[in-house]
Formats: structure tokens, sequence, C-alpha cells
């Protein structure tokens, strides 16, 4: 019924964490908190409301607006811009705000990602406007085709929407295509999405198809072929560089398993190592690219096209084998070794033979390649698997491992296996061993959001105490304080509720916390037996949020505590 909000951190601020991470610092004290408050505080929250007989669910609103879209890859042409502005070339990486129009060429493609894990492949020949609403975002496709990769939409009333010559296609998280020609036509591969057109309404499922020219009916057809693409190349954020492929354009490229398309191709992608297979009629490469975090790799493509098919990396000579000599003859060859004396011509006993070459011992795999392969499997949906291997590596990966594991394990158990107190028992775990580590922070932030999912709301009002006094000075300070607030109003101790709003209001009045501390202050002064504070806030609240999240129970309540 109501979220924990907090803004989504823009791209360049996700980076500079995850490269503090990566580099053993201190990251820079950027989090967010999206979660569910438990039952028992909405519970508190629902008796306040200054009209007993108000329906709160029809008027609180729990839109999070979105962060910028990010364009993982550009292969060919494709530009970008303001929707009233001539597009321009545009880079892997960068971010792209509301109201952006992206254009594909004949031969191009584009991949483009939200940070709630949703992404949108976008085919070649394609123009969408990208916007984004109170309610969610809105995909404008003016023509061609996408393929969008959605991540559950958290929160009631939450869309993802595409808009394609009169139809409006609605998911709730799900991957599926809709193509806008002639026709516009909806392909689902998972879940389900609601198609409506004129006056019908359609809910197509996985493995359906509709089809404008037979709006009032879908049927069964074959998933996009280029579902798993998109859904590849939709990953968590974290550290990342760009890698610029340029060559002939009739060579395909294929990283990971994906197909990138055509040269030129910029590729923002998660700093690792990646295998890049290069095909055309008649050549053949394949090697890895390591990406480092915020660097860029740039390769020129070249294929021996006029020779057989073979790979055009020099290959290194393999070492010498040895070979056991044959066995003595009345006359042998003198074994490969000193000798101290004249050989006779029958020796006393055959050479010893010497070892076939055995091939060089594999590489061991240290923590740094264990905790890449624990997120690996993270993005890959392996959950439980990540989590065991997070375990394993917070026992034995040393100092800098074991806490980047800790904290790991933790927002896993949370966030995927909706475990908040296995979660907990994570986070515990790194603040006993390492209480001043670098990740100490987000350690904290996390815990206040497992307490609020366990349903915990004395806990959560302890964890909230407790960050506020350790990190005073922290940028989502207001967003706890707030937090803070809400769980002493569910309380009853309204009193305390009021200075923490104060405190928010007096930092920052138009903040974004003020719409909920405004309010919720009006809420509490009301309880208090204090109608003139409240009317006065409520006043307050509507001349500075006249179109905020509560603005029709503000102007609800105003009509209350005048009459």
């Amino acid at each position: 019924m109501r979220q924990v909000r907090a803004p989504t951190p823009t791209s360049a601020e996700r980076e500079r964490v995850w490269a503090a991470l990566r580099a053993g610092r201190e990251p820079s004290r950027l989090r967010w908190i999206g979660t569910a408050v438990p039952a028992a505080v909405v519970g508190f929250l629902l008796v306040m409301l200054l009209r007993p007989q108000a329906d709160p669910s029809g008027t609180v609103s729990l839109a999070t607006p979105l962060a910028p879209m990010t364009l993982t890859l550009a292969a060919g042409a494709v530009s970008a811009g303001p929707q009233a502005a001539a597009l321009q070339p545009v880079e892997a990486g960068a971010e792209l705000p509301s109201g952006t129009r992206v254009r594909t060429g004949a031969g191009s493609s584009a991949h483009l990602r939200f940070f709630d894990s949703s992404g949108l492949l976008v085919r070649e020949g394609t123009e969408v406007l990208l916007t984004q609403q109170p309610e969610g975002a809105q995909i404008e496709l003016a023509a061609g085709g996408i393929v969008a990769a959605i991540a559950p939409q958290r929160g009631e009333g939450r869309i993802f929407a595409v808009v394609a010559q009169g139809v409006r296609v609605e998911v709730v998280g799900t991957l599926f295509a809709v193509e806008s020609g002639r026709t516009v036509n909806v392909r689902v591969a998972e879940g389900v999405v609601s198609v409506q057109h004129a006056e019908q309404k359609v809910s197509v499922t996985a493995g359906q198809c509709w089809s404008s020219d037979a709006p009032g009916q879908s049927v069964p057809c074959p998933a996009p072929p280029d579902a798993s693409a998109a859904r590849a190349l939709t990953r968590p954020a974290g550290s990342e560089g760009r890698v610029v492929l340029e060559g002939d354009g009739d060579l395909a490229v294929v990283a990971d398993g994906i197909a990138l398309g055509h040269p030129p191709i910029q590729w923002w992608t998660a700093a690792r190592e990646h295998q890049l297979q290069v095909t055309a009629p008649g050549g053949r490469l394949e090697r890895a690219v390591t990406v480092a975090p915020d660097a860029e790799v740039r390769l020129a493509l070249v294929l021996p096209l006029a020779t057989a098919p073979r790979s055009a990396i020099p290959e290194e000579p393999s070492a010498p084998t040895a070979v056991a000599p044959p066995i003595p003859t009345p006359r042998p060859t003198p074994p490969l070794r000193r000798l101290e004396s004249e050989p006779s011509r029958e020796p006393a006993e055959p050479p010893p033979a010497i070892p076939l070459a055995l091939p060089p011992a594999p590489p061991v795999r240290g923590p740094e390649w264990l905790y890449e392969d624990a997120l690996r499997l993270a993005r890959e949906g392996q959950y439980a698997a990540a989590a065991g291997a997070f375990e394993s590596l917070a026992q034995s990966g040393g100092d800098r491992f074991g806490a980047l594991a800790l904290y790991e394990l933790g927002r896993l158990r949370h966030q995927r296996l909706h475990d908040p107190t296995g979660a907990l028992e994570a986070f515990q775990g790194y603040r006993q061993r390492f209480p001043a580590g670098p990740l100490r922070h987000e350690v904290d932030l996390s815990a206040v959001e497992a307490s609020l999912s366990l349903g915990a709301p004395d806990r959560a009002l302890g964890e909230a105490d407790a960050f506020l006094a350790a990190h005073p000075g922290s940028e989502r300070r207001q967003l706890v304080r707030r937090i803070r607030g809400d769980l002493r109003r569910a309380a009853g101790d309204c009193l305390a509720a009021v200075q923490d709003y104060q405190a928010v209001l007096d930092e920052d009045p138009r903040g974004p916390e003020a719409d909920d501390a405004t309010f919720h202050a009006a809420l509490c002064e009301a309880r208090l037996g204090r109608a003139a504070a409240a009317r006065e806030r409520l006043e307050r609240y509507l001349a500075g949020f006249p179109r905020g999240r509560h603005a029709a129970e503000a102007a609800q309540a105003l009509g209350t505590t005048r009459d």
C-alpha cells in the first residue's frame, strides 16, 4: 500500500560506488532504498488519516520517477536527441533523459537499459521516443520494432507502456516484442501483457501473438528471434567500460554468445573479460577482450578472407614434446645426457625414458575470479548458487573479497531470495568483521531496508537511529530521517515524528522527502490536537506541492479541519 521511496542514482554515481569497491576505497555514499513498508506499520498509518471514512488506497501515489536510460549498445548508425531537435550520433554509455528520441539506421541496432534491470532492444530502421511520467515509463514507437525485457514494476499503479499507432501495450514485468509497420504486431516471450486498441482490451500471454489486423484475439506463435539477446544485454549496472569495434560492415560480431551486430559497434558492458567471435564469408576470428572500469578498448577487426577459415590471431608455438627413445639395440643412439666415460657398445641397462611433456597446469582460481563467478551466477538468475558462492567467498576470500561477498550476499538474500532474516545476518557479519569497512555506509542502509521488509518496526527504528548517529553527513540522511518519522508516527509517538519531519524540511523544504514530510507532519499535528498547526501545514503543502502525491488527501483534510 505504500513504499519507502528514494531517488534512483545516475550511472555516474553508481559507477563511482563500484569503482571504489573494486579499488578497495571508500565509495561515494549513494544508495537507494525501495522496499515495502511492513503490514503492521501500514496499519498504524491508516489509523492516522484525518478523515476516517477516506480510502487511502485511492489517493496515495506510489510512483517513483525513473532514472535516465543508459545506451549500452550502438551497432551501426545510431542517433539520439531531444524530441524537438535534430538527432546526433550517440556513444554507448550515454544517459538518455526523458523526452529523448532514438533512431537506428538500416542494418543498425541499439540497446538501452533502465536501472531497475529493465531493457529495450531497438531493431534496425526504428525510431522511438522515451518519456517518463509519474506512474512509470512510456515508449512511443514511431516505426520499426523493439524487444522489451521488463523487470517487475514495483508499486501499485506502476506501469511500463509501449504506444504505436493507437495501440497501447502495458506490462508489469515480461519479455515481449512490438513491431509497427502496416500493422502493429505484439509477440510475447515471457509473462503477460495487456493490449488496448480502440474499445478492445486483450491479454496476451507467453507464446502468443496479437495483430491489429485481428484485434479481438491472440494466436500461438514462437518467441521473437532476438528475445534472448534482449534479455542477455539487460544486466544490473556495476563497474563498466566501453568496447569500440571497427571493421568492415559485413562482419558479424558475437560477444559472450550475444549477437551485437555489424561494425562499427560501441558496447557499454561489464568490466571483465569477454569472449568475441567475428565471422564473415571465408573467415573467423576469436579472442578474449578485457574491459577495465570506466575505460575504453578499441579493436580493428580484420579477417584473412582469401584463405580457408581459421583464426586470424597468430597462434603461439606449442612447447616441444619430448618423446621416449626407442628400445636399445646392439648399437643404440647415445642417450640425451652427459656421459662420464666412453659408452660401451652394449650398455649395462637401458637409458631412462624421457617423459612426455605435460600440459600446463590450470591457473589457480583466486578470490577475484570466484567473486566474478558469483556475480555471473547472479546475473544469470542462479540466485541460490550465487548466494552459496558468496557465502563460501566470505569465509575464504580474505578481507577485501570477504567484505564484498558479505555485502553482496545480504543484498542477494534480501532482493532476490526474499530472505530478510538471512540478509540481516550477512550485514551483521560484515559489521562485526569490518566495523570501519568501505561498505559500512551501504551495509547500514541495506539493514534499514531489510528490517522494514522483515516486518520488524522496532528493529527498523533501531537501525535508522544507528544510521543517523553513525553517518550524520550522509547524502541519504533526509530519507532515513523521514523513514524514522514514519516509524515513530506508526508507533504513536507523533511528537518525536514531527521533530523528524521538521528536521527534513529545515534542511531542504523542496527536497525529495519534503512532500511526504510536510503532509505527514500535518497528520501528526492533527493527532496531537493542534488543529491550527495542522491547517497551516496543509495549506503550506498545497501551496508547495499542488500536484503532489498527497494533494487530494490534503485538500479533503483541509476542508475537514476548516469545518
